[in-house]
């Protein structure tokens, strides 16, 4: 697909790949690891322009309009679109939005003509947008690429013209010790795709002098029952009450971060369960919402067995891998000694920190947090298969397993990730800890549901030690188990969740279902806290009962003809039970296909769709301006990009502008490259007899350097070494000592540095500090038999291979077998 704007030029230009330091190393065991995958060669990297004039680019402004009553919210999100053009345009534009969001309606505005948009099957929905756009008709089209990534499409926008696009969605907010937390995403932030899954060019971000207006404006009912009111990722977030007692937050930024919003109901009016049920035309809905006890934890809590899972990929270096070791930090030095743990390290391969589970004891957690500590990101993202390998992993005899998975989550195959839990892992417990401004929820989330954990996020260093002690805590002992809902005398039915889990933090647990005939009857709901027996008892009576259309908030219920369906009375209008308990529904449809294959129920999808009037993969609003008169003429189309994600150190390693370029873009967003040989699970590999001949492998890491001369020839003198190899201190176990083996290693280092010289000379610009530690397995005569990667920050697969091939046949001046011998190089750029 081509990307290109007809007034603007594109003078960006993307690579992919930037390498670095790299550290090659061995392992602290009695054997080295390996890492299995070794596709694809280099990181993501996202298209990245820069427009002689952004002032074209449609999009002015983004605005949210939320209004928060109890723990339901319903948001309005407006998208302003300007023609400042001579000529027509289409553009079309993908955002992010909340994971729980049930988008219900859609309305365009023209001048001051208002469109309420129609909800259709998808095909049906972008046939009748194509149609319009045939015949000339404004039109705009809302599509669900995920369940946390939207796409809007207009087209016939005619010069000079303004359009407004109010999509509006309900959610549900479950408080967590307490307190609430509204997320308001900013951008979608580029993903990696090494899958069949991957989201193509939706993440097309831009570097423009001015970014398209983002704005928030929160409103919470009762405010004078709300204290603490925060954010962890804005600053100078003043509330203000006004005179209905509510509280209002409202902020402005580049859009380039969430926006997220967090309050506490003061202790006393906190409702420890409650019970509310709505009366429709057609259906009947109830909502039980049951908090937790407090109970204090028992301080002889069972011994667990935790894998720590953590990526280390490219969008994670830089700030995000460094909040991911405070958290590391945190984690591990919180284990006891009867704890047994392991990590697992994930980019565009993998390595293990030990073959089997080891004690908690201080030495081992020191040596954990020396190897966390020299992580410092590049590759892929190879989820999967990290989660494909953790099941192969032996286990701690007679411990229960908790699995713990740090990461961004900018990865674009959420569904296989889902599957491989449920099929892989289902004898454990998963929990996430996602890290960053941007973090993917759909996949944090969707993660810790199929794990039967929890789903935390830690958005800066400030954050990190307080997340990582709420993990410890959840994953130390759950709240409440074999929790039990028994409901008497009420007819109800097609409860979501239909069974309860166990209970991992201090949420409550909520349960939205339909009823018939009378409200009368009872819930009990009664579970184990922490080996103490706990029951709750809602009574439910006809008070409990509100009809659609009662107002409690005060607000007028009338709308005029050219009022929309979205405005501030929606809460008040509509039955918000209704559309919850159809977005749970939905939630559950999407997790259980995960066992079937990934295989999507199309129609069962589509059915509730359509029938409670919301957006999902299946179904799409459209609404067409049928009475504007058409538009006719030349039209432009645009790809609106959105702004650069806040904070992620990405693009500044792996994007690079040419400014002499002006020639279209062709990018191909979130496809990482597969070279070298297929996915292999991390597994140890067994050394193979030692060869006599080893001519051959050093002959095909040489013949690379010579298919390279005529790039070499390229470079200026001064630009010769574009990065300088060095040798770090090994780390050795056995009869030899580190000197010896950094002598021997030495030896070999003009071929490093050639090869490096030849494979690294096109990404000159790209070259920042990175290390690759190399494990050495050693025959009976001390010659190296054997190489595989301990740690490999270096991001190209292409070197990493060829130097491998360089250290076999290696001749260390004693040693044999037995030894354990760990080589960190290290890259260094040398370019002024």
């Amino acid at each position: 697909m081509n990307f290109g704007f007809s007034r603007s030029r594109v003078s960006g230009l993307t690579l992919s790949g930037g390498l670095g330091l790299v550290s090659l190393g061995i392992v602290l065991g009695s054997n080295p690891v390996e890492a299995g995958f070794v596709w694809p060669t280099k990181p993501p990297s996202p298209p990245r322009f820069e427009l002689d004039n952004p002032s074209e680019l449609p999009l002015q402004a983004t605005e949210h309009y939320v209004e928060v009553v109890g723990p339901v919210a319903y948001v309005r999100l407006v998208q302003v679109y300007k023609n400042t053009g001579s000529q027509a345009l289409d553009a079309n534009y993908v955002f992010p939005g909340s994971t729980r969001s049930a988008v219900s309606s859609l309305v365009m505005r023209v001048g001051k003509r208002t469109i309420h948009a129609e909800l259709k099957q998808k095909d049906e929905a972008r046939e009748t947008f194509e149609q319009a756009k045939r015949d000339g008709y404004r039109a705009s089209l809302l599509e669900q690429k995920r369940p946390n990534v939207f796409a809007m499409a207009l087209t016939n926008l005619g010069p000079g013209e303004t359009v407004e696009v109010e999509l509006g969605y309900t959610e549900l907010l479950e408080p967590e010790e307490g307190r609430y937390e509204l997320v308001l995403p900013g951008v979608v932030a580029p993903r990696f795709g090494g899958e069949p899954e991957g989201i193509g060019a939706e993440r097309l971000t831009v570097s423009v002098a001015k970014a398209a207006k983002w704005t928030a404006e929160v409103k919470i009912q009762d405010g004078l029952n709300i204290s603490e009111v925060s954010s962890p990722t804005y600053t100078g977030i003043e509330p203000a009450v006004d005179a209905s007692g509510g509280i209002s937050v409202k902020v402005q930024s580049k859009g380039d971060k969430d926006f997220v919003l967090r309050w506490r109901v003061i202790a006393d009016r906190q409702a420890e369960a409650g019970l509310v049920l709505y009366e429709g035309e057609d259906e009947r809905f109830f909502m039980m919402t049951v908090a937790p006890p407090k109970v204090v934890p028992e301080a002889a809590a069972p011994a667990r067995e935790i894998v720590f899972i953590l990526d280390v990929s490219g969008s994670m270096r830089g700030y995000p891998l460094d909040v991911a070791k405070g958290v590391m930090k945190t984690s591990l030095e919180a284990l006891r000694p009867e704890d047994r743990f392991n990590i697992l390290f994930f980019a565009g391969g993998g390595w293990r920190l030990s073959e089997k589970p080891l004690p908690a004891t201080p030495e081992n957690v020191k040596t954990a947090l020396g190897t966390v500590s020299e992580q410092r990101g590049g590759g892929g993202t190879q989820l999967v298969e990290a989660l494909n390998s953790v099941a192969s992993l032996p286990r701690a005899e007679g411990l229960a397993r908790t699995i713990v998975v740090v990461t961004d989550g900018l990865v674009s195959f959420e569904k296989s990730a889902f599957a491989k839990v449920r099929k892989k892992l289902s004898d454990s417990t998963l929990f996430t800890l996602g890290i960053g401004f941007n973090v993917n929820r759909m996949l944090v989330e969707g993660l810790a549901r199929a794990g039967g954990g929890t789903s935390h996020v830690a958005y800066d260093r400030s954050s990190a030690n307080e997340e990582a002690k709420r993990l410890g805590e959840a994953i130390r002992q759950p709240v409440l188990t074999d929790i039990q809902l028994k409901i008497e005398g009420l007819d109800a039915y097609d409860l979501e969740p239909p069974t309860i889990p166990d209970l991992y933090a201090d949420r409550p647990i909520v349960v939205v279902g339909k009823y018939r005939g009378a409200a009368k009857g009872q819930l009990k709901l009664s579970a184990q806290a922490r080996n103490h027996p706990f029951e709750n008892i809602l009574k439910v009576a006809a008070v409990n009962v509100r009809k659609v259309g009662s107002s409690s908030t005060g607000v007028k219920e009338e709308r005029g003809e050219d009022s929309t369906a979205t405005d501030a009375s929606y809460l008040a209008t509509v039955n918000p039970l209704r559309i919850l308990w159809a977005r749970r529904k939905l939630q559950r449809v999407a997790d259980d296909r995960a066992l079937v294959d990934g295989g999507a129920d199309q129609k069962t999808i589509t059915k509730i769709g359509l029938r409670y009037g919301l957006l999902t993969e299946y179904t799409s609003f459209v609404a067409v301006d049928s009475k504007g008169g058409k538009v006719a003429g030349p039209k432009q189309v645009i790809e609106q990009p959105g702004p650069m994600p806040h904070g992620m150190s990405h693009f500044k390693e792996y994007s690079r502008l040419s400014s002499g370029s002006k020639r279209k873009l062709v990018p191909s967003v979130g496809r990482g490259r597969r070279g070298g040989r297929p996915p292999q699970p991390m597994v140890m590999v067994e050394a193979e007899a030692a060869r006599d001949d080893v001519a051959a492998p050093r002959a095909e890491a040489a013949g690379a350097v010579a298919k390279k001369d005529n790039v070499l020839a390229d470079v200026s003198k001064k630009h010769q070494h574009p990065a300088v190899v060095e040798v770090l201190p090994p780390l050795v176990q056995g009869q030899l000592t580190s000197g010896e083996v950094k002598l021997a290693v030495e030896k070999i280092l003009p071929e490093l540095q050639k090869l490096a010289d030849s494979l690294l000379v096109a990404e000159l610009d790209t070259i920042a500090d990175r290390r690759i530690t190399f494990g050495l397995k050693l025959g009976a005569q001390g010659q190296v038999v054997e190489v595989v990667v301990i740690s490999d920050a270096l991001g190209s697969a292409t070197l990493r291979d060829a130097w491998k091939k360089v250290f076999i046949g290696l001749k260390l001046s004693r040693g044999g077998a037995t030894d354990v011998v760990r080589v960190p190089l290290a890259i260094k750029p040398s370019i002024k």
